[in-house]
């Protein structure tokens, strides 16, 4: 499920207002340590486990990861933009599942392979519609942040015009 957010300043070096249509809550950085960040949200103190993966931020929470990107220089629809077919680790973990092999047509969306990490199961999704080149990992192999799991040759695109 996707949704909106904006991020504004609130004055103070770490503290922004944080607002999702007309609901909003104020919130300022606490402390951040190695994977652990927290924050105080309408005066209640909330800590998160925190991973990057390029330029996405994964948060633990209770009801289970989230994701949060910055698509403010997104293009428009990612239906329209093409991906690079490589899929990579989103944090360090151990690899739980990699249900693709080399030869087998993928669509973008489909799971390439799940990683598990600080106790949450991460899929690892095909960004292009093509076919499994190579196959990098296999169950029970511990990965880094970033590291190369699948690659997939993306099929000819038919041309519009």
């Amino acid at each position: 499920q996707r949704h909106e957010l904006q991020l504004t300043s609130a004055g103070k070096r770490g503290s922004y207002r944080v607002s999702a249509g007309a609901a909003h809550a104020d919130i300022a950085q606490s402390s951040l340590c190695n994977t652990t960040l927290t924050l105080l949200a309408d005066s209640l103190r909330l800590r998160f486990d925190y991973a990057w993966a390029g330029e996405t931020l994964w948060l633990h929470t209770p009801d289970g990861p989230l994701a949060l990107r910055d698509v403010t220089y997104a293009p428009s629809s990612t239906a329209e933009s093409q991906g690079s077919g490589r899929a990579v680790a989103p944090m360090d973990g151990a690899v739980i599942d990699a249900p693709v092999a080399v030869g087998d047509a993928v669509t973008r969306g489909q799971t390439l392979a799940v990683v598990e990490a600080m106790k949450l199961e991460l899929r690892v999704s095909a960004d292009v519609d093509g076919v499994v080149h190579a196959v990098h990992v296999q169950r029970g192999q511990q990965v880094k942040a970033r590291q190369l799991l699948v690659e997939v040759r993306a099929t000819a695109q038919p041309e519009v015009g």
